[in-house]
């Protein structure tokens, strides 16, 4: 069975309730059905195949959904593109990934010729122009909407195995070119449970308001999704939100916008919001905020990148009623792995790097470098097992055997604690780690602490090689505006509160630090900037994305204004 088997279920059993809505266009559950079965069916008399590949380059939308749908219906496969990529980033997915076919906004036509131009692609097949007026046309391209205009509304009768491809959908590319992580449509079923189940049965223990999965009286669940939807934090609140059956409201801008947050939570009664902590910084300090009612808001979910314990409390202070829900997950895991519910009364309980417990129907161990389950409360890497995981990555054998063991267990490459009551802290990424003086030191944990510091807005901290340590711990800050530091006022901080093999020996203020779409740390662009700053060579076994990065690091520098502590024979 296909997960688009849900909406089908869904369109037949209360087809005149609300799907998804953005400005004056709504949807039905039965509309959001037949016009996916409409593009369905276009396709299939364009000779699409069960198996081909569509690229997307689209903004949030209804759309987005019905062609997502449509195209699972007959066994093809969407391809969710960040819009944002370059022509190298795209032609590398375009080619990684085998698409014979493109969905694009308007906006992005005259980008898509050049690029097909330049690069020399001929073999796609099919481009559609999602949002260009019904009497418009191209040359060279479809109207999406005379493409499937007068096609059957009826369900297409086509067997869909739940072992099939459902998406392939790119990482990040935190730390090197993206991987395309292959979802089946048991993967989607699994992941689209998994939260809501482990809700009811925390709610069912008393332990979480029933506000996480019930609406207040007078109101109705309306889930407000700003996070893009080429990202997995966006992909896993659709396909949850969907597989209940639930409302969901799309923002009109394409960019972040807090004022049209506020107006659409206030005039639409919104009562969840999943964001990025990137967002919710933006939306915090948004100065008209407490203009608006926002007062139907029940749950702040928060994903794709770590919260800092900081702005957990601010935001919990600041909606005393609400409940906030964070946690971990991966590409890799179809989004969430463990999840943790807090709600004002929690505050004093919170802790840094805490990232909540495993979520029902998951399986996790905690272990070492050979497969050992760690003591409590040791450092351990994250691996899992569930339906969620990932079928593999897309044309890399090698990779998917590396990360999957044949008994299923998946490797994160994240490092962990656990507590004896089964609470889980986050500590950092194998492959982050700095080794200086033969001690390993967790970005993370320094990152944590000196964010504490009341001039510091934000910080990065990784190593840079030396002859003498290995490697030393470099520090790049951002400040508040406004302020001013010296590196000595750095360290003076750090004196007597973390170890002295764990302080920065290095230490730079930037203005700005590089971060992913979502707003996590750019590993290999902070690295790169670092060796810059400092002067060092650039190390052999950092070359995936030197020519992209290269370029980052000139922007980020033309921008920086620095201040060295380099003192390698200083005594702690």
């Amino acid at each position: 069975m296909g997960y688009a088997d849900l909406l089908k279920k869904w369109a037949t059993s209360h087809g005149d309730v609300e799907a998804v809505k953005q400005g004056n266009k709504v949807y039905t559950y039965k509309k959001l059905n037949n016009r996916a079965n409409q593009l369905a069916w276009a396709l299939l008399d364009a000779g699409v195949s069960k198996g081909e590949k569509f690229g997307t380059l689209l903004y949030n939308s209804p759309e987005f959904l019905e062609i997502m749908f449509g195209l699972q219906k007959i066994g093809a496969i969407p391809v969710p593109i960040n819009f944002r990529y370059g022509f190298t980033e795209f032609e590398y997915i375009y080619k990684n990934s085998d698409i014979s076919g493109l969905f694009i906004e308007k906006k992005f036509v005259n980008k898509t010729r050049n690029f097909f131009k330049t690069r020399k692609i001929t073999n796609i097949r099919h481009t559609f122009v999602v949002d260009a007026p019904p009497d418009q046309d191209f040359s060279d391209m479809y109207n999406y909407e005379k493409f499937i205009k007068d096609k059957s509304e009826t369900n297409p009768d086509i067997n869909i195995d739940d072992e099939e491809a459902a998406f392939i959908l790119y990482t990040g590319g935190t730390t090197g070119y993206p991987k395309g992580v292959i979802y089946t449509h048991s993967n989607l079923y699994a992941a689209s449970y998994l939260t809501p189940t482990h809700g009811a049965k925390l709610i069912a223990e008393k332990k979480i308001p029933e506000t996480i999965l019930l609406p207040p009286s007078g109101l109705k669940m309306k889930f407000l999704i700003p996070t893009p939807i080429f990202h997995i934090s966006g992909i896993l609140t659709i396909i949850t939100q969907i597989g209940l059956g639930n409302f969901i409201v799309f923002p009109v801008n394409s960019s972040f916008d807090p004022e049209e947050i506020c107006k659409i939570i206030q005039d639409e009664k919104i009562t969840t919001i999943f964001m990025v902590p990137t967002m919710y910084r933006i939306w915090l300090d948004y100065p008209d905020l407490d203009r608006f009612d926002l007062s139907s808001l029940t749950v702040l979910g928060s994903g794709g990148a770590k919260m800092p314990r900081e702005m957990k409390i601010e935001i919990l202070e600041k909606f005393p009623k609400v409940t906030l829900v964070d946690g971990y997950g991966s590409t890799e895991t179809v989004g969430t792995s463990t999840i943790a519910f807090m709600t004002y009364e929690d505050i004093p309980k919170i802790k840094r790097g805490y990232i909540g417990q495993l979520v029902t129907g998951m399986e996790m161990r905690v272990v070492d470098e050979n497969m050992k389950d760690v003591p409590i409360g040791e450092v351990g890497e994250m691996i899992f097992r569930g339906k969620n995981v990932m079928k593999g990555y897309y044309k890399d054998p090698l990779k998917t055997e590396r990360t999957i063991e044949k008994n299923g267990w998946l490797h994160s490459g994240d490092l962990c604690r656990m507590d004896k009551e089964g609470n889980i802290y986050y500590v950092g990424r194998i492959s982050e780690i700095i080794t200086s003086g033969g001690e390993k030191i967790y970005p993370m944990e320094v990152e944590d602490y000196l964010k504490t510091h009341p001039k510091i807005q934000d910080v990065a901290v990784t190593g840079v090689p030396d002859k003498v340590w290995g490697e030393l711990v470099t520090a790049l800050i951002v400040l508040k505006p406004g302020n001013d530091m010296t590196p000595e006022e750095v360290i003076e901080y750090c004196k007597d509160n973390i170890a002295s093999y764990k302080k920065p020996r290095i230490i730079k203020f930037v203005n700005r630090l590089p971060l992913t779409e979502v707003g996590k740390p750019h590993r290999v662009e902070i690295k790169n900037l670092a060796l810059s700053l400092v002067g060092a060579e650039l190390p052999e076994e950092i070359t995936e994305k030197v020519v992209i990065d290269r370029v980052v690091v000139k922007e980020v520098e033309e921008e920086t204004e620095s201040k060295v502590v380099l003192d390698k024979k200083r005594k702690d």
